[in-house]
């Protein structure tokens, strides 16, 4: 028989019957293919399919698999049959996909979302052309006289769109693509989706390579399929393109003549420094009414925190109509009106939401800011960029430190996208959401997950959460009114030990060192004897177990974080030892811990630390998993002797570090991980490395000094005095005629002395150095803390503006041009090592690192971070790393020591793999 090559040879014996047959002594190929013979042209009609194969738009489509999808998307469909169907219209023959789906029309609350569900679901498990492009829901389907489904009296549609919004372009580059793609494709304009992929268009590969052909032609010569694969629609395409067009001159004449007449955007210095002041004064007039009248302290706090809360709101009425979710120019009226809401969100979320975060409270307020969520939904992040534009369905888990990262930025424009998931769903601790995401009914985000788009992941079997209960609200209030009540004590016991014999300034600089004790002191003994201890194990989060020993712990520790991070933090011995007596396994003194206060929210008597251990910056122990029944699940965590974290890590319970294990910057390490002894673990997940961990040398062994703990109480004395002096100072000038004036240029002197100390006196040298050399400079250590302590009073009012880019260049940054976008000084950590090119865009929680601490060494080497790159949320970027231009780093990315990124590349991936490269 006459077959094609692909078909030769390919039969096994018991094969032939079903794929071969003897036809007047002839044998032929079973293709499959319905066909009629016309007697007159001795030619045979094609007539269809015996398997219900079509083929659409040159792609051959088994219409069987896309039934079975459909089927596996949604229990509430009870049959289902796709056809492809034809219409004939002015322009030609169009034709598409049909679904109809046999379900109970009582059963279904929402038709539209119930498609919706469903085709995003096929977008994960088809390719794009395989899914339907119109739903027809029926009772039941027409049979024959054998009761199977008689396909051929099945409706027909009327149009083949079922989409009633298109998104339309937004610059000119879309535009012009949008155009392109309509010839390649043969569309009108009107029907082209610049957010649908090429597949969902109808594009075939030859449509492709014409629409390829002609970018290159009307666009940039620069361009090739890769960059049409990696960007599969026209919005996509045209963010990639940007950078490609801003690095060469091959660009069209019409193109070129677009790009040069339009500038970049550049900010206004006036509108930031207005803008500032609000905010300024928004965050001080509550607490000037509460000094004025003489409020009792409780009422005091509760009436402050009720005032900046309230402020949200109200600024998101009046400023909600000029903030688009359309793209926009940067430093626009909508780019700023968006800014004013996002850094009174971050005050808000500094001072107060973190503590409402997971209660019925924390969601009421989202829904008073505009945001849809469900019932008995459990949200324990505020990092939230546009409440507004968040949707969460019921039942749904959301893990901490989660990131609702709605705004974007481009090299010219940003835009604000929605984000919304379904019911039922866990996100877990740390992930990132971004760019229009959408995750389905029932889905499992895991930990530290970058989310973009439509996300179908493995099922959560269970139905809810866990039960409403009405104490719960009221345990919760009666909880939040308690802690206050504590926090207010502190606050007055300060006061009553006031000295007025001393100068006023030094007097209260005294009382707020006092405070700061006292606070710790109360927060430390509500976790030993409030809080208690937990016993591993599954638990609801309405029971009492879960709300006494987990929620509480954490509303003690949100509430009195900055007296703990005082009293605790930076490698002091004093918190191992406070670790102790709060019921951990602390075994040996040579342990090095850079923040305690992620130990601290993890159940310390579950927690093991052994001698060696060494914890950097970042690090998250996760306190409890949630399972797939919707259960918090609670269990062990034991680091063994040496073990390394780095920066920004997390560590899942159920798991046992072994001994020298070094855990990687930005890694995930869960009870799946397997390691042994000295290996290097690195990775989302984590993945054990080829190579070892090389055993710590004699030298950084010894990192114990017999001033340690007078160091630490003079930092603390010394850094806090010098701190209070400066907020009293600035509170007596609220008292005078000029109060806003005398408070201006004490901020000014203070920004002033702050760079000059850090420029002349607090910078390193690249190098490495000993852990000693480090810790152990107490000039450096002070002035480090003054700076720690004065940003971070100071940047969440200025974050995002150009006053926070003169203050990071007065600190040794070096930045190029005038319309740098840089979130926060938390952004950069070493500030003499970092160089910044101008137009680039660094999202919030994105880190530039020049140093590292290897076997207890430690190593600086500079970062240089090209012009017009944007780097993402949770992003890092090690030391030497040289990032030459036009780089886009993807969310949880990391780039590692000495890497060389070369000019218009994309990234992602840990370690960072390249995407595509523009400049290829």
């Amino acid at each position: 028989a006459g077959v094609f090559a692909g078909y030769c040879n390919q039969c096994n014996d018991h094969d032939i019957p079903q794929v071969m047959f003897i036809f007047n002594e002839q044998t032929f190929y079973r293709t499959g293919d319905f066909a009629k013979l016309n007697v007159q042209t001795k030619q045979l009609e094609f007539k269809g399919r015996r398997d219900h194969q079509v083929k659409l738009r040159g792609q051959r489509i088994d219409l069987g698999e896309i039934e079975s999808v459909i089927l596996a998307a949604a229990p509430i469909v009870q049959n289902c049959v796709v056809m492809k169907q034809e219409l004939e219209e002015e322009h030609g023959n169009e034709v598409f996909l049909v679904a109809y789906l046999m379900v109970h029309q009582n059963s279904v609350n929402d038709k539209n979302k119930l498609c919706e569900q469903i085709t995003l679901y096929c977008q994960q498990y088809l390719p794009s052309y395989m899914v339907p492009s119109n739903w027809l829901l029926l009772d039941s389907f027409p049979t024959n006289k054998n009761g199977k489904v008689d396909r051929k009296r099945l409706p027909h549609v009327e149009c083949s769109s079922h989409e009633p919004n298109i998104n339309q372009p937004t610059t000119f580059l879309e535009r012009q693509l949008r155009e392109i793609f309509s010839k390649a494709f043969n569309l009108d304009l009107d029907v082209i989706d610049v957010t649908c992929s090429f597949g969902q268009l109808g594009g075939t590969s030859f449509g492709v390579i014409r629409a390829l052909s002609l970018i290159q032609q009307k666009v940039c010569k620069n361009t090739d399929v890769n960059l049409l694969l990696a960007n599969p629609s026209i919005r996509q395409l045209a963010t990639a393109l940007e950078f490609l067009l801003l690095q060469h001159d091959d660009k069209s004449p019409e193109i070129a003549k677009y790009y040069d007449s339009s500038p970049y955007p550049q900010p206004s210095l006036i509108i930031e420094t207005t803008g500032v002041l609000l905010l300024m004064s928004l965050w001080i007039f509550p607490v000037w009414i509460a000094y004025k009248s003489m409020l009792p302290m409780v009422f005091a706090i509760l009436f402050i925190a009720s005032f900046h809360l309230t402020s949200y709101i109200v600024s998101a009425r009046i400023l909600n109509p000029l903030v688009k979710k359309k793209r926009e120019y940067l430093f626009s009226c909508s780019y700023y009106a968006w800014w004013f809401l996002n850094r009174l969100w971050t005050l808000n979320s500094t001072c107060w939401l973190y503590s409402l975060a997971g209660t019925s409270f924390y969601n009421a307020y989202l829904r008073a800011c505009g945001a849809h969520i469900g019932s008995n939904v459990h949200i324990y992040t505020a990092f939230i960029d546009v409440p507004w534009l968040i949707e969460i369905d019921d039942e749904t888990f959301i893990g901490e430190e989660v990131y609702f990262n709605n705004a974007s930025y481009q090299s010219k424009t940003f835009e604000l996208h929605p984000i919304i998931i379904g019911t039922s769903c866990v996100i877990g601790p740390r992930s990132v959401l971004y760019e229009d995401t959408q995750v389905q009914d029932g889905s499992f985000v895991e930990s530290y997950s970058a989310v973009r788009g439509t996300f179908v992941g493995s099922a959560v079997r269970h139905t809810s959460c866990s039960y409403w209960s009405p104490w719960v609200p009221m345990f919760q209030l009666l909880s939040f009114l308690a802690v206050t009540t504590f926090y207010a004590v502190s606050f007055r016991l300060t006061y009553t030990l006031y000295i007025p014999m001393l100068p006023s300034v030094f007097a209260t600089a005294l009382c707020f060192i006092i405070w700061i004790l006292s606070s710790a002191m109360i927060a430390l003994l509500a976790l030993k004897f409030v809080a208690g201890n937990i016993q591993p194990g599954s638990y609801d989060f309405q029971s009492w177990t879960y709300l006494r020993c987990l929620w509480l712990r954490r509303l003690i520790i949100s509430f009195f974080n900055y007296p703990l991070s005082q009293v605790m933090g930076g490698y002091q011995r004093f918190s191992l030892v406070l670790l102790s007596w709060l019921g951990a396994n602390v075994q040996g003194t040579n342990i090095e811990i850079a923040d305690v206060i992620p130990f601290l929210r993890f159940p310390s008597h579950l927690l093991s630390i052994a001698e060696d251990v060494t914890s950097f910056g970042g690090v998250h122990l996760v306190p409890f998993d949630v399972d797939t029944n919707g259960q918090c699940v609670v269990d062990r965590l034991y680091l063994a002797k040496g073990v390394t974290l780095g920066n920004h890590c997390l560590i899942h319970p159920r798991v046992r570090i072994p001994s020298h294990t070094l855990v990687g910057t930005l890694t995930k390490v869960t009870q799946n991980t397997h390691c042994v002894d000295a290996s290097v673990l690195l990775g989302l997940p984590a993945r054990s490395m080829p190579f070892i961990q090389p055993s710590l040398t004699s030298d950084s062994h010894s990192t114990k000094t017999k001033f340690t703990v007078l160091k630490t109480v003079f930092l603390e004395i010394a850094s806090n005095t010098i701190f209070a002096l400066i907020v009293s100072t600035i509170q007596l000038g609220l008292m005078t005629n000029y109060s806003l004036i005398i408070c201006i240029m004490l901020v000014f002197f203070c920004c002033i002395l702050t760079c000059y100390l850090n420029q002349y006196y607090a910078q390193t040298k690249p190098g490495t150095y000993s852990f000693e050399e480090t810790t152990n400079n107490w000039f450096h250590a002070l002035i480090a803390k003054l700076t720690m302590n004065w940003t971070n009073v100071l940047q969440p009012f200025i974050g995002g503006t150009q006053w926070l880019i003169y203050l990071a260049r007065g600190l040794g940054v070096r930045i190029k041009g005038f319309d740098v976008i840089l979130s926060t000084l938390a952004n950069i950590t070493d500030y003499h090592l970092t160089t910044i090119g101008e137009h680039v865009r660094i999202h919030n929680e994105a880190i530039l690192q020049c140093h590292t601490f290897e076997q207890r060494f430690y190593k600086l080497a500079p970062v240089t971070v090209g012009h017009s790159s944007i780097i993402k949320s949770k992003s890092f970027i090690f030391p030497g790393a040289v990032l030459e231009g036009a780089n886009v780093i993807e969310p949880l990315t990391l780039i590692m020591k000495e890497e060389h990124l070369r000019q218009g590349t994309h990234w992602s991936g840990n370690p960072a793999r390249l995407q595509f490269s523009a400049m290829s």
